[in-house]
């Protein structure tokens, strides 16, 4: 399950959903069904538990890094917990903190490339690609070697949209 801003969760097997704080480490989440989690600190969680009106169903660890170097990048925070974002065919994808990139083709890493301020490298799978952001939400991916280039966009659905379907995002505008 990855969690984005906005209240957005979304899960490969379960689809979308959404999250909202309810309490000091606590989180309500809608998806397939309605479930608490609660965490062990509000400001850095190491573990949370996993509960439904039928009980604790899990209590697990997570990993974190509380410091990231990158973090406070211009093109790093453009894509930060924003999501789900679509890539070359495949969704979710979920630029998390510490520069972890996971999705459904696995997981990888995201950091800056030092070429410009709307560019990052993901490395994944044991490929390299120069990520450049093309618009709001929406970005362009070169693989290094073979060139081969990729879209990726958060797919999202505007009230204007409502009888015509699922757009790019380019040219959006979210609060």
């Amino acid at each position: 399950i990855a969690f984005y801003r906005r209240g957005i969760a979304y899960s490969s097997s379960h689809g979308g959903g959404s999250w909202k704080v309810t309490g000091d480490n606590k989180i309500h989440l809608s998806l397939c069904g309605e479930h608490t989690l609660t965490f062990n600190s509000e400001s850095q969680p190491t573990s949370f538990k996993y509960s439904s009106g039928h009980g604790t169903l899990a209590d697990t660890k997570i990993a974190i890094s509380s410091t990231w170097a990158d973090a406070n990048h211009s093109a790093v925070q453009m894509v930060l917990g924003e999501g789900p974002w679509l890539w070359d065919g495949a969704l979710p994808y979920a630029f998390a903190w510490g520069g972890v990139l996971s999705g459904p083709r696995g997981s990888g890493t995201y950091k800056p490339s030092g070429a410009t301020d709307n560019q990052f490298r993901i490395e994944f799978n044991g490929a390299v690609h120069i990520v450049t952001l093309t618009g709001c939400y929406t970005f362009r991916a070169v693989q290094e070697g073979s060139q081969r280039e990729s879209r990726g966009w958060i797919p999202m659905r505007h009230v204007s949209m409502e009888y015509t379907g699922w757009r790019d995002a380019s040219g959006c505008s979210l609060a």
